[in-house]
């Protein structure tokens, strides 16, 4: 298939899944506005899937640059974005990392704070790489520099969030 413009690709461990960023007008129904998107698609010759849709089920922010991360099984996919309308209750006005179920069509902010924590999220910048999840897809990694509270910091911390667990 053809598109104008495509980042690295990357293949679920079991080869079941592939997954890249580009900006086409011809992989799915619902088009495009010409910014870059996550699609997945099912191996061997399976149909491309549109994995960056906010909530309303149109694409997201434009993700030029961004490195999604997938599981070794294909069923996870996990990606930054500044969107606030992927998830419900996402208002920091920054980057943050989520994670898209694709047997479920589920997607969490998985940067979000602990609700036992303080309530002092500000504005953060958070980052991974292609392999942040866990073979077993349980686990993420991710580091995070809250740039309103570490103002002069020139280090990040980095986190790991049980992805069996809601909060």
């Amino acid at each position: 298939r053809r598109t104008s413009k495509t980042s690295p690709v990357d293949i679920s461990r079991d080869a079941r899944r592939l997954l890249f960023i580009a900006n086409p007008t011809n992989l799915v129904v619902s088009g495009n506005d010409l910014t870059a998107q996550i699609y997945a698609f099912e191996l061997p010759d399976g149909p491309a899937q549109l994995i960056s849709t906010n909530r309303h089920g149109l694409p997201g922010a434009d993700l030029d640059g961004v490195v999604p991360a997938i599981n070794s099984d294909g069923s996870l996919i996990a990606w930054d974005s500044p969107d606030e309308e992927l998830v419900p209750d996402d208002s920091n006005r920054a980057w943050d990392v989520f994670i898209r179920n694709l047997e479920t069509g589920d997607t969490r902010l998985i940067s979000a704070r602990h609700p036992l924590l303080p309530q002092a999220t500000s504005r953060m910048i958070t980052s991974f790489s292609r392999q942040s999840i866990s073979s077993n897809g349980r686990l993420m990694a991710y580091t995070e520099l809250d740039v309103e509270k570490n103002a002069g910091r020139t280090f990040s911390d980095i986190a790991a969030r049980n992805l069996f667990v809601r909060y």
